[in-house]
């Protein structure tokens, strides 16, 4: 990350107020396409990240043109300070081994960023997720043995072909930042009408507007983000910077194990429910139940002790068999289709056509689908919890970890602070000269009902009730 910071700290200096106007101006100048100066987000998704490569890379040689024009202004000054300062901002900036390995690093955060959006889908299922978390892996560990520069534009890092990227450097030293061709095409008609507002109504039939840009022969001869030569953009420099994205590969992949890890039950769902399964046979019959009973074991016994794999079975062979036709249905358009990708629409599918025969058999089946594919892996949940985290391990708080694991647990599971028994006759019970109580002069005029309760602690008590994570009976002293 120390490499990039230096592309970030630059776009920084110009991200706002009149340094960003300067940048502006200067790009306008040089006719060059640019994105906006993104910052740094260490605490952000790993798309941010890319984002913010995406636009160092495209704004280098407006960056670089803004600071040698600052440098030259110090050394006319004699400002010799700042001027050193300035031009080793330069040489970095202008450094090729950054370069390469940057646009590695864009290549690199490509598969990892394609992960971590398709676990963000809100309506995709575990087992779909899994798949493309091996695929990933699997693609990254290739990466570490032998680095191969990507030879296709990468469609969210936005840089283009890194493989083109590296020989055309390679070619001239010269680094030509990619524009994709939407941005070109607007770029030249934004020119094209300011330049000709004055004859803007005289050429209404002109058939100049039917141009195609993009044809072989019409095409514009320039470059969209500008040009910058660079500094080592050789062989040597380039296989110094493989070294080290093999290493960082290596590194991404070694935290990506350690930190995310196949719960018994996730295992035991993706061998159950995972597949298209053959269920014609008896032995494949007991397989399935015996898969579905391991699932259930896996689960927390407050929920697996109302669940019987065997009652399960015949929702599940008609979803089985629900899912196989839907998949080769589709599979006829798209050939290179596999049976998980669309497996969150099949069985949405399923549900609604289920709803028709009203079989309890589908309604077992369905409770102990969507207990293992939506209420296991709610990224609501996921975010509510790191919130909590957050909370409780800032605030000068110095917590050793089995404490504030006990923390997280209770701010997690406790109910409503105003059904907890007694707390809160305790709290308004304290000697003190302070009244927390509302007064009014008629119960009639309130709208809780409760001389000692506004709307607003109403309205708080009410959401937090609908919230509980237990029934509301759970709190309540057993005395009431």
């Amino acid at each position: 990350m120390k490499w990039i910071k230096v592309y970030f700290s630059a776009m920084q200096s110009m991200n706002v107020g009149k340094s960003a106007s300067h940048f502006t101006e200067k790009a306008e100048e040089l006719d060059n396409c640019v994105l906006t100066n993104k910052t740094l987000q260490t605490t952000r998704f790993v798309r941010a990240l890319l984002r913010g490569i995406t636009a160092a890379l495209r704004n280098l040689p407006t960056l670089i043109a803004v600071i040698g024009k600052e440098y030259n202004e110090a050394t006319i000054n004699h400002e010799n300070t700042k001027a050193a300062q300035l031009n080793s901002i330069l040489n970095s900036l202008r450094n090729a081994e950054l370069l390469f390995f940057t646009i590695g690093l864009g290549q690199i955060l490509e598969i990892y960023s394609g992960v971590s959006l398709e676990v963000q889908h809100a309506s995709h299922f575990p087992i779909q997720l899994w798949s493309k978390i091996d695929d990933a892996k699997a693609e990254l560990r290739s990466l570490t043995d032998h680095w191969i520069w990507k030879d296709g534009n990468l469609k969210m890092a936005g840089i283009g072909n890194p493989d083109f990227l590296i020989k055309d450097i390679l070619s001239d030293g010269v680094f030509r930042p990619y524009v994709p061709s939407g941005c070109i095409r607007s770029k030249i008609t934004k020119a094209k009408d300011s330049n000709n507002l004055e004859t803007a109504g005289e050429n209404i039939n002109n058939d100049d507007d039917n141009i195609d840009l993009f044809d072989e022969e019409n095409e514009p001869c320039f470059d969209p983000a500008g040009s910058q030569p660079m500094i080592d953009a050789n062989q040597a420099t380039l296989e110094r910077v493989e070294k080290k994205l093999k290493e960082v590969t290596k590194e991404l992949i070694a935290n990506w194990d350690r930190r995310q890890i196949k719960t018994e039950l996730q295992k035991a769902t993706l061998e159950a429910f995972g597949q298209i399964h053959n269920i014609e046979s008896p032995a494949s019959i007991e397989l399935i139940i015996e898969l579905m009973q391991t699932v259930i074991t896996s689960l927390p016994s407050n929920q697996s002790e109302s669940i019987i794999a065997q009652e399960c079975f015949a929702g599940f062979s008609d979803w089985n068999r629900f899912w196989s036709e839907s998949f080769n249905h589709a599979k006829i358009k798209r050939p290179d289709l596999n049976a998980l990708q669309d497996v969150h629409v099949y069985y949405e599918n399923w549900v609604k056509t289920s709803k028709k025969s009203d079989s309890n058999n589908h309604k077992k089946f369905q409770q102990l689908w969507e207990l293992v594919m939506i209420r296991s892996s709610s990224e609501a949940i996921c975010e509510t919890v790191g919130s909590i985290m957050n909370q409780h391990c800032g605030k000068n708080r110095f917590l050793k970890p089995e404490n504030f694991s006990k923390e997280i647990v209770l701010r997690f599971n406790l109910g409503p602070m105003h059904l907890l028994d007694g707390l809160v006759g305790e709290v308004l019970a304290l000697n003190t000269t302070k009244s927390y109580l509302r007064e009014a002069v008629s119960i009639s005029r309130t709208v809780t009902k409760d001389l000692n309760k506004s709307a607003s602690i109403g309205s708080f008590q009410e959401r937090n009730e609908k919230k509980s994570r237990f029934p509301n009976s759970f709190w309540l002293s057993s005395s009431k």
